[in-house]
């Protein structure tokens, strides 16, 4: 196989897949600099903008959208489990003009909003306008229990009209530093891990590959036991295949973070095009 211009010289070798394998598995434990070892710069770059509802919905749901709610974390959506409760209440607390806690976007490198913080509202604010659920457990609007988005009469264009604050992380940021402050805004019940950042942080093709490559059995069960998680199996498994491009084409650059080598290794694949993927790709198999 003829290596193209970009992957010469970049340590692309012809290895069989238990080659890869053993040489890109490093101990799935080492992750201490998760919250350490930020950039010199320790100051971001942002700027505030109020959104109205419409505004929002219509840049998520663009053709070509330009504010991304990742689809991995739109799966774990929690605020409809039990009924639709607590996203009515939200609901209602913005028709009480209750202020709203900020949205926290990161800016990538085509200009598009990828949400790091505000996924549940957000989410929410979609699905209400996509006529997805009706309210319930209302106690000041009452008069609208039951009722969806498109039977609320007046409302519908007051809700449209609601802002919410979101606060945008500029590009010029260091990638280290948006992944500290996702780590930060997301402590919650939930732990997230290095690769679910990763997945939310660098989406695109490169992420879609790793995903499609991980899915594969002898990867998904190499090492694993029969009582696995699946779900934490497939992210070990994607970082997996991560460890194996990131080594095998930047291995001059590993230094003593492993999570930000392939935090920097992601990061640079955002953008890549359809012949660098299916390279990737044969590669691999």
């Amino acid at each position: 196989m003829t290596l193209p211009a970009w992957a010469q010289g970049r340590g692309w070798q012809n290895i069989v897949l238990a080659d890869k394998l053993k040489n890109s598995m490093i101990p799935l434990q080492l992750k201490g600099d998760t919250m350490n070892g930020l950039a010199d710069k320790k100051t971001l770059e942002l700027y505030p903008i109020d959104y109205p509802f419409e505004t929002l919905v219509a840049r998520i749901n663009a053709d070509k959208p330009k504010l991304l709610l990742n689809p991995d974390f739109q799966r774990k959506y929690k605020w409809d489990k039990q009924g639709w409760e607590r996203a009515s209440r939200f609901i209602e607390s913005c028709l009480m003009r209750i202020p709203l806690p900020s949205c926290y976007f990161a800016e990538d490198k085509e200009g598009r909003h990828i949400v790091i913080d505000g996924v549940q509202r957000l989410t929410t604010i979609v699905r209400f306008l996509k006529d997805e659920f009706a309210l319930e457990g209302l106690t000041t609007f009452k008069e609208l229990e039951g009722k969806k988005f498109s039977q609320i009469g007046d409302y519908k264009s007051e809700l449209e009209a609601t802002t919410i604050r979101c606060i945008v992380l500029r590009k010029e940021n260091p990638q280290s530093l948006i992944r500290e402050i996702f780590s930060r805004l997301n402590q919650g019940a939930v732990s997230l891990s290095d690769q679910e950042i990763r997945h939310a942080l660098y989406p695109g093709k490169f992420d879609d590959l790793l995903k499609k490559l991980a899915a594969k059995n002898e990867i998904k069960n190499f090492g694993k036991g029969p009582h696995s998680k699946s779900e934490k199996d497939s992210l070990e498994a994607e970082e997996q295949v991560l460890r194996y491009f990131a080594f095998s084409e930047d291995m001059d650059k590993y230094g003593d973070r492993f999570s930000r080598f392939l935090d920097d290794f992601m990061s640079s694949k955002q953008g890549i095009d359809d012949a660098e993927i299916e390279f990737l790709e044969n590669a691999f198999t």
